[in-house]
């Protein structure tokens, strides 16, 4: 045995080259490490509780028995677990040692020159477990094309090259995996996972090894109860990002109001929606995707909400001003301090004065300047006719704050929440029902949500405003008077800049729109990076992809022998060709419940069909020969010698239609009618399948005869326990009944473990386009039959989603540039909008899917197509604010607006300011809302989060941005021409 020092210096080596079966010394360290593991594992509570035991020697310890007389391993206590499937254990099995532990260094090198060597003679199907059946004989005698001969030394070799080591030509210049398999019940395996989990990630299963082991996949067989436990856990992360909204509420509105009153609208739209939809609507079931409306109100909770404040507190502080410029003049009757909003306020002019000096904008009103005069100039009544109108009391401010938030609020709220809807009700156009569902719960909240601001936030607001929480307003005034003064003083001089910025870099804008359709242009249709995953199991799976469940499932599966043919027979695809009655389903997606099988007593008849005419029969005779020559039909032969290399691998057991992979009732298949009748002996036999003395010509006979003997051959297969495929209804007032129903299946080679989407459609679609040829030419009696696969709910699934995706995102993009029609008039700005949201949705997805490595699935469906109604709301919002600039001015002023373009980079300012806060603030608080739901480990939480937080970014980039980019460069091109 080498000393340790050399062991490391070769285990730095050979992790470069990954040749462990190369250095004996190595893999003895590496042999040793597992037994460590391995024992560790068996010292747990929960191990003792779940293993199989070995009380009945016979059965549950069967192949150590007949493998070898000298395996001993753990046999000392008989009510002890059965012996782990590992590496160590088996090698220690081969060389009669009584445990792991016993494992020497010459162990460890003839080991490694047997797998070396005997690796190409298991692949072959030489080395097979059934050289050692006959006992007393040598393996040599009934293998003799196993070379060289020593990989017959033990039956143990091929279960460890099967079994253990990965299913790789290059085992031996290349190893890093190996299998430990756990004998223990499924039934309560996800507390056994759980348990070995906590034990790897505090470091107490790996400590004191010498090579750092890593658990790269597990596998149990209770997936739902462990996504149960990740769903429980996973919640607190929506407590997190509640807790985010809140504190970045509190901070960009400098108020404790605005937080609270969203947290409480999240809550009650929540509890309102749920009550509509289990009493109202009484839907029996609450699937987990509903969760996801939680999310998503969470991160879209403070959207309306800030609109609202921003737009009361734009006109309050307007009217503050107008006080406190009044009281300036009058300084004799000043006995009261401005309040901090007036201050601020005052603080922002003196800001703006002293920029705009010096500046190009000197020939310009200052902007909050323009938009007090456009303000005022809705009412000119409350603001000029009078001289009493200089000192506005609350009352009468409160009455122009309320006249004018309700003027320039509710439409913008209203046409952001119908498109957000829109967005949603897209997906009922899916025939999925947890889908469908999921819909009608999403929009509820965000309907009760939109509800509660409109008719509960004013009242509140008023009651605020008239200082019945005076002391709370009083002290938060005074708190964030002190705290943010100078940030207010230099975030509002950093937003003035950034708006200004905006108009002058106007000509960057188009080069970005361009350049970004380009990217992702070649990203998504070009190299086609958003589309359906190779394998079902991609797009249908529950948790993340680093979680060791879904790491063994979808990588580790396809790596070891056992493991994936095990998996790979199992999933065989079945095709079922069917004529006669189908069951009629009554549900609804109101009244469907996947907990209740159907139980329809109602039946679908095909008309005119029969199965006894000579037509029928000659053709039915026609159809089971060519079933024989069915595309992708599975061949049993190649396997014989295959599912022989183990003597415990019974493909039977994993797919009844493996022995058997198609039969049928007529023609020469094991126990069918046409070898029933020639069993018989006619004449000796009374059979009715006899006519005097011989065998009944069934495809040329009457009715009646043939009717007969197909009653006396189901009879008489049915007390063999076989199944004729014949489906009957019963009569009492015939003798004989005819068939009402005839079902064959065929076993295909399609495997869902191995198959893409794009192989597994093409063969469903080439043996629909055979199955229908022989239709064609079927009797009018039998033309009505069908196929069907039952095992592909979940490429149905997807297939179904990408059948609508696509129409439906076209359809929310649609809805949502002719809202900004509706609301502008102007087809222009409507296809700037309509430009500025496909940026949106292509980069978002793009990033999606380069950074996420998002695919085409059932939740990526789900949420992209519902990304329109989502993105468009800062559009709508400056679309309607951009029109009302020209609408509120006169009919004068329309015109000239309507001469200048779409809106003067004047007016774009005050758009800017106005409703810059708002929107930026909306999208960041559901952006930074979004990022804590990027940790959970589920993966709906975790795109749900992803998508919100990228989502929101491209559309505050490109519908606010760039949106006023474009607007102010359309502008100077209009000025340009106009000049010219």
């Amino acid at each position: 045995m080498p000393n340790k020092s050399l062991i490391m210096q070769n285990l730095i080596d050979s992790k470069k080259n990954a040749t462990y079966l190369h250095e004996p010394s190595l893999l003895y360290v590496i042999l040793s490490d597992l037994c460590k593991i391995q024992l560790k594992i068996t010292r747990l509570s929960t191990y003792h509780e779940l293993c199989y035991r070995k009380a009945t020697k016979g059965y549950n310890n069967l192949h150590f028995d007949i493998v070898s007389n000298n395996i001993t391993i753990d046999m000392a206590d008989s009510n002890s677990c059965c012996s782990i499937w590992c590496l160590p254990n088996m090698v220690a099995s081969i060389f009669n040692k009584q445990s792991c532990e016993q494992l020497e260094y010459i162990d460890a090198k003839h080991i490694a020159e047997l797998i070396s060597t005997c690796y190409p003679a298991f692949l072959s199907g030489h080395l097979r477990r059934v050289c050692w059946d006959n006992y007393g004989t040598d393996p040599g005698l009934l293998c003799p094309m196993v070379y060289p001969s020593q990989c017959l030394y033990s039956p143990l070799l091929p279960i460890i090259l099967a079994v253990l080591l990965p299913n790789d030509s290059n085992i031996s210049s290349k190893w890093e995996t190996s299998l430990m398999v756990l004998p223990i019940h499924a039934t309560g395996s996800h507390v056994l996972f759980n348990k070995i989990e906590n034990e790897y990630k505090s470091g107490r299963l790996t400590d004191g090894l010498q090579i750092p082991f890593h658990f790269d996949g597990i596998y149990v067989q209770e997936y739902d109860e462990i996504v149960t436990q990740l769903l429980y856990r996973d919640t607190s992360w929506i407590f997190i990002s509640l807790m985010c909204l809140v504190i970045l509420l509190t901070i960009w509105t400098r108020t404790i109001f605005v937080p609270l009153m969203t947290l409480f609208t999240i809550i009650w739209s929540l509890l309102i929606a749920y009550t509509m939809y289990t009493v109202v609507l009484k839907i029996p079931h609450f699937p987990v995707i509903n969760l996801l409306a939680i999310v998503l109100v969470t991160g879209l909770g403070a959207d309306d909400l800030l609109v609202f404040f921003q737009i009361w507190k734009q006109k309050r502080l307007i009217l503050g001003k107008a006080t406190a410029t009044e009281y300036v003049r009058d300084n004799n009757r000043l006995d009261v301090t401005p309040n901090t909003e007036t201050q601020e306020l005052m603080l922002i002019d003196q800001i703006d004065e002293s920029d705009f000096t010096s500046s190009s904008f000197n020939k310009n009103n200052i902007i909050l300047n323009n938009c007090h005069v456009t303000i005022d100039s809705i009412h000119p009544t409350s603001m000029h006719n009078a001289p009493e109108n200089n000192k506005l009391n609350i009352e009468q401010q409160l009455t122009e704050c309320l006249h004018f938030t309700l003027l320039h609020a509710i439409p913008s709220m209203t046409l952001t929440t119908f498109s957000t809807i829109c967005g949603l009700l897209v997906n009922l156009f899916s025939s999925v029902v947890a889908v469908q569902r999921f819909t009608i719960f999403a929009s509820l909240v965000i309907l009760c949500n939109y509800i509660f601001i409109l008719m509960m936030i004013m009242p509140i607001i008023i009651i605020f405003e008239f200082n019945c929480l005076s002391l709370c307003k009083l002290f938060s005034n005074f708190y964030f008077c002190k705290c943010y003064q100078l940030f207010t003083k230099s975030s509002y001089r950093i937003i003035l800049l950034f708006n200004k910025l905006i108009i002058k870099l106007h000509f960057i804008f188009p080069f970005i729109i361009v350049s970004s359709l380009v990217f992702t242009c070649y990203q998504l249709i070009w190299l086609r990076k958003f589309t359906i995953p190779y394998n079902h199991l991609h797009s249908s799976t529950f948790l993340r992809l680093h979680h060791p469940l879904e790491q063994f499932t979808q990588k580790h599966v396809n790596s070891f022998w056992t493991e994936y043919h095990l998996h790979y027979y199992q999933n065989l695809l079945k095709i079922n060709f069917i004529w006669g009655p189908q069951p009629y389903d009554e549900r609804n997606l109101l009244t469907y419940n996947h907990d209740i099988h159907i139980q329809s007593k109602l039946l679908l008849y095909s008309p005119g069909i029969n199965f006894t005419s000579l037509n029928s029969r000659q053709w039915l005779l026609k159809f089971c020969n060519e079933l024989k020559r069915m595309p992708y039909l599975f061949h049993s032969l190649p396997i014989n010698s295959r599912q022989q290399t183990l003597s415990s691998l019974q493909l039977s057991y994993l797919n009844d239609y493996i022995n058997s992979p198609v039969w049928c009732p007529f023609g020469r298949y094991i126990n069918s009618i046409d070898n029933y009748i020639f069993s018989l002996d006619c004449l000796l036999n009374t059979s009715v399948c006899c006519i005097q003395g011989k065998p009944l010509q069934i495809y040329n006979s009457s009715v009646i005869l043939f009717l007969s003997c197909l009653h006396e051959y189901i009879l008489h297969e049915n007390q063999h326990e076989y199944i004729t495929n014949f489906r009957f209804m019963h009569k009492f007032n015939t003798q004989f009944n005819e068939p009402i129903g005839f079902i064959v299946s065929a076993l295909t080679n399609i495997s869902l473990i191995s198959s893409s989407h794009y192989d597994i459609q093409q063969a469903i679609n080439h043996i629909t386009k055979w199955f229908n040829h022989l239709l064609s030419t079927a009797p009018n009696l039998l033309n009505h039959g069908f196929l069907t696969v039952n095992d592909l709910e979940k490429y149905e699934i997807t297939l179904n989603i990408t059948q609508y995706i696509y129409h439906s995102i076209m359809i929310a993009v649609i809805i949502a540039s002719l809202l900004i029609f509706l609301i502008s008039k102007n087809i222009l700005l409507s296809i700037l909008s309509l430009l500025c949201l496909t940026c949106c949705l292509l980069l978002s997805i793009t990033i999606l899917t380069c950074i996420d490595n998002w695919t085409l699935g059932i939740i990526e469906g789900l949420v992209i197509s519902l990304a329109a109604g989502l993105a468009i709301d800062p559009c709508i919002h400056l679309a309607y604010a951009v029109s009302n600039n020209c609408n509120n001015a006169g009919v004068a002023s329309w015109r000239q607006c309507k001469q200048q373009s779409i809106c003067s980079c004047n007016n774009l300012l005050s758009v800017l300011v106005s409703l810059g806060p708002a929107i930026s603030g909306s999208t960041w608080t559901s952006i930074i809302t979004g990022l804590p739901m990027l940790f959970s480990n589920l993966l709906c939480f975790h795109q749900i989060g992803a998508f919100l937080s990228t989502l929101m970014f491209c559309s505050w980039f490109f519908c606010y941005i760039v949106f006023i980019g474009i607007l102010a460069f359309v502008d100077h091109v209009f000025t340009y021409f106009k000049r010219n």
